[in-house]
């Protein structure tokens, strides 16, 4: 009897083992067209979904993942909730320790990320009005006219910019703001070079030759994918599998991915966007 009751045990624990391992892993990332990194907005494009997912997709080929698009602030209550299991791109900081798990796996709390982990590296620009006179020397900003600079919602940018005391009042998504750098309503507006360059093309073409970015990034920074801390309790070893596979990713892998997206996007030299 007890034998009998043993095996039938087996048999309904089994498959509950089996289904809890197989079940999805949920990524949550942000509901803009981040151009080349990101695209579409609510779903996940069929075709060429953005440089960053088409990454995870070589890190991790046998990993099911389900993306869900979300605000990027949302995105960050969701994973500090476990409602999601990860998100990206995050910058790390040592704060953001509190709500998820940086790589890598042994990664001890106030020690910033592994760049050997990241997903990619970005640099901050700060897209300006040529008619502004704003300048940027690395250190401090001058010529500050129209109530700050902005940057969008959550954002590493907003921070850093919070804390040199040059942030404007109020938030805006980086169309609106730059919409209102190019009215010259805002002294100027922090994103990452490429989206923001995407940003420019996209409007108006009498806006888009106001518009220009400083030499000088703000900053520049590592895009890691973050897993919550409730996910790192049962499925650490996936998630380090994850991080090993973006480690393992060739440059020459990583540009023949940027190639693909060339029609894409906008491309420019390595300066201010030209008249």
């Amino acid at each position: 009897m007890q034998w009998s009751l043993c095996l039938c045990l087996s048999f309904i624990i089994l498959p509950a083992l089996v289904s809890a391992d197989s079940r999805p892993t949920v990524v949550c990332y942000e509901n803009l067209d981040y151009v080349p990194f990101m695209l579409g907005e609510k779903k996940v494009p069929e075709q060429k979904p953005g440089i960053l997912l088409e990454l995870l997709d070589i890190a991790a080929p046998d990993v099911n993942i389900e993306y869900q698009r979300k605000p990027w602030k949302r995105c960050i209550k969701q994973l500090q909730l476990g409602r999601v299991d990860a998100l990206f791109a995050a910058i790390w900081l040592p704060e953001r320790d509190s709500w998820g798990q940086f790589p890598p796996l042994n990664k001890r709390t106030g020690v910033a990320a592994d760049s050997r982990y990241r997903l990619w590296h970005v640099q901050y620009q700060i897209f300006v009005n040529r008619a502004s006179g704003l300048n940027w020397d690395g250190k401090n900003f001058h010529g500050l006219k129209r109530g700050g600079i902005s940057a969008p919602p959550g954002y590493v940018a907003k921070k850093k910019l919070k804390g040199m005391g040059v942030l404007a009042k109020g938030s805006h998504i980086p169309l609106e703001g730059f919409k209102l750098v190019a009215l010259d309503r805002l002294d100027g507006y922090v994103i990452e070079k490429h989206i923001g360059i995407q940003t420019v093309f996209r409007m108006p073409r009498e806006l888009q030759d106001r518009v220009f970015y400083l030499d000088t990034p703000l900053f520049d920074a590592d895009w890691h994918i973050v897993f919550s801390h409730q996910f790192m309790k049962h499925h650490a070893d996936k998630a380090q599998k994850i991080w090993e596979g973006l480690a393992n990713i060739s440059e020459d892998s990583r540009q023949a991915i940027v190639e693909r997206y060339a029609e894409t996007f906008y491309s420019v030299p390595d300066s201010s966007i030209p008249d």
